[in-house]
C-alpha cells in the first residue's frame, strides 16, 4: 500500500445496524472503524438503518455522528414473527433495491462526504453502490462474510460449507455481481476470504486486505496446566451447526485423560439447545454457560477450540483468546488459518472430522511441553490484531487513494 499524505477527511459510513442494535461482530468492528478513524481527526458520520419512519439525526457517539434511516422494504429486519413468504420476498428486494436514492441523496447533502464506507448492507441492498458512484464518489465496501454470495451470508448447506454459490444464491445475489463494477475498492478482512471471491465471480473488481483488530489488553495466566487438574477447553460465540459445537462434543466424548469442556454463547434455536443438550447426555464435565464475559470467560480455560466448519473470514474470537494467553485449536481452512501460527500460538486440522479434532486436542494434552511453547507464543503472535491504529491507518490510506484517483 502507497503511504500517502492524508489530511483529515469526511468520511460516511453505510451500514445495516448501529449501536444499540449490535447484532455481532461485523458491528462491532463497525463501530471500532468509525470510532478510530473519528480519533485521527476525520469527520465521520454512519448513516444506519431504524425502524422509524423518518431520517433522525442522533447524538454522536464517541466523536461519530449518527443518521438514522428507516428500512424501503417490506419491514425492518430484526422484527420477529415472518414467515417464509415475507421472508423471501424481503430477500428479493433487496437484491436490487433503488427505493434508498432520495434518502441517500438528502444524506450525502447534508453531509458533503469525500468518501463513502459500506459495511454490512443488508436492507440498503446494492443499488447504493451505483447511486453513489452517479454522486461521483469513491466507494469502499468491507467484506466481513461471504453475504455478496450466500442467501444466507455463511455458505454452509446440508451440514457442509459450499465451495461455490449454488443456483438459489446466484439469483439472490445477481444484484450484488452486476453493482459490483461501481465500488472503488473491495477490503476484504483475510487473504483467504479475498481469494475465495475471486473464484467466485469477483474477479473484475480491485480489492485489498485490511485484517480486524480489536484493542484487547494482553494478560498473562496465572498458572499453566497442572497435570493433576482438569485440561478446560472452551468454545466460545454463538452456538449453531456451522461454528461446530457438535463436532467438537462428539471429539470431547474420544479424549483420553482429564478434561472439561466449557460452551459459553447462545444458543441459535431453542431446537438447536435441545439437540446439543441430548449429544452431551449428561455429562457433567460440559458446562453450558449461556451468554458469558469472554475475559472472564478465556481467564477459566486452557486451550479455545474453534471448530468452524463454515469458510470462517477471519475469526476475532481466537484473538480474543491468544490476548488471555490461552492457545487456540482451529480450522484449517478460511481466515482462521491467518491468525493461528502453527506450532507458535496453536494447532489447526480438519475439524470436519471428529477424530481428526480429537487427536489435535490430545496431542497438546499429552505433550506439556508443546502445550507451554503455545501459551507462551500467545501475545507476539498478535500484535497486528490487536493494534488498531494500524487497521485504521491503512483505512485511511486506502480512503485516500480512492479520492486520488
Amino acid at each position: 500500500m502507497t503511504n500517502l499524505q492524508v489530511h483529515p477527511l469526511r468520511i460516511l459510513f453505510i451500514a445495516s445496524y448501529y449501536t444499540p442494535y449490535m447484532i455481532g461482530g461485523a458491528e462491532n468492528m463497525l463501530k471500532i472503524h468509525a470510532e478510530s478513524l473519528a480519533r485521527r481527526g476525520h469527520q465521520v458520520t454512519i448513516a444506519t438503518l431504524g425502524p422509524q419512519s423518518e431520517i433522525a439525526e442522533e447524538a454522536p457517539i464517541n466523536g461519530v455522528n449518527i443518521i438514522r434511516m428507516p428500512v424501503r422494504n417490506i419491514y425492518w429486519p430484526l422484527e420477529k414473527g415472518k414467515n417464509k413468504i415475507q421472508k423471501i420476498a424481503w430477500h428479493l428486494i433487496d437484491c436490487y433495491n433503488p427505493m434508498h436514492r432520495n434518502d441517500l441523496q438528502q444524506v450525502i447533502d447534508r453531509v458533503q462526504p469525500q468518501v463513502v464506507i459500506c459495511e454490512s448492507i443488508a436492507g440498503w441492498s446494492p443499488a447504493i453502490w451505483k447511486d453513489i458512484a452517479s454522486l461521483h464518489l469513491p466507494v469502499l465496501q468491507v467484506v466481513h462474510d461471504q453475504s455478496f454470495l450466500c442467501g444466507k451470508g455463511i455458505m454452509f448447506k446440508n451440514g457442509q460449507r459450499c465451495l461455490k454459490p449454488c443456483r438459489e444464491c446466484k439469483l439472490l445475489r445477481l444484484g450484488y455481481r452486476y453493482a459490483s463494477r461501481y465500488v472503488s475498492r473491495f477490503i476484504f478482512v483475510s487473504h483467504y476470504q479475498q481469494q475465495f471471491y475471486h473464484d467466485c465471480h469477483f474477479s473484475s473488481v480491485a480489492s485489498s486486505v485490511v485484517y480486524n483488530a480489536e484493542p484487547l489488553s494482553l494478560e498473562k495466566k496465572s498458572e499453566l496446566g497442572n497435570p493433576k487438574k482438569a485440561m478446560r477447553l472452551g468454545i466460545l460465540g454463538t452456538l449453531t451447526l456451522h461454528k461446530g459445537v457438535h463436532n467438537l462434543i462428539n471429539a470431547f466424548k474420544l479424549l483420553k485423560g482429564n478434561f472439561e469442556l466449557y460452551v459459553g454463547g447462545n444458543f441459535c434455536s431453542e431446537d438447536f439447545r435441545n439437540q446439543t443438550v441430548q449429544l452431551i447426555a449428561g455429562d457433567p464435565r460440559v458446562h453450558l454457560l449461556g451468554r458469558v464475559n469472554a475475559d472472564n470467560f478465556f481467564r477459566q480455560i486452557d486451550l479455545t477450540v474453534v471448530p468452524s466448519l463454515w469458510l470462517e473470514s477471519f475469526g476475532l474470537v481466537a484473538v480474543e483468546s491468544c490476548a488471555k494467553q490461552v492457545p487456540i485449536i482451529v480450522s484449517n481452512f478460511g481466515g482462521l488459518t491467518e491468525i493461528v501460527r502453527e506450532g507458535i500460538n496453536g494447532l489447526s486440522c480438519d475439524t470436519t472430522n471428529v477424530e481428526t479434532l480429537a487427536a489435535t486436542i490430545q496431542k497438546v494434552y499429552d505433550d506439556e511441553s508443546l502445550y507451554r511453547k503455545l501459551v507462551e507464543g500467545t501475545h507476539a503472535s498478535i500484535a497486528k490484531f490487536i493494534n488498531v491504529d494500524r487497521m485504521a491507518a491503512e483505512i485511511e490510506q486506502l480512503c485516500q487513494e480512492v479520492i486520488n484517483r
